[in-house]
């Protein structure tokens, strides 16, 4: 006998179906700020006043290889280089 996934969330309550919408929306959630954390490292390194061409190319291309590490070590050492070199 076959049953539908219908069939199956009917006869739990739906307890299947409730959990699989929580955790779409999680995972989206999820997924929509480390799409803005991505970017708004990227914005920041574009910004950045003090990097030469060079240096700029070279971390947008570290956060695209490594965009979740690449953007956390942006924003804890390497923004705050930058930060460093222009109050000297």
């Amino acid at each position: 006998m076959i049953m539908t996934l219908a069939a199956v969330t009917a006869e739990d309550g739906g307890t299947t179906s409730r959990w699989g919408i929580v955790l779409t929306l999680f995972l989206t959630v999820l997924a929509l700020a480390l799409l803005a954390f991505i970017i708004a490292a990227l914005v920041s390194i574009i910004k950045a006043g003090s990097l030469t061409a060079a240096g700029k190319i070279l971390w947008v291309v570290v956060v695209f290889a490594f965009p979740l590490l690449g953007s956390l070590v942006w924003f804890i050492w390497g923004r705050s280089a930058q930060l460093q070199r222009l109050t000297l």
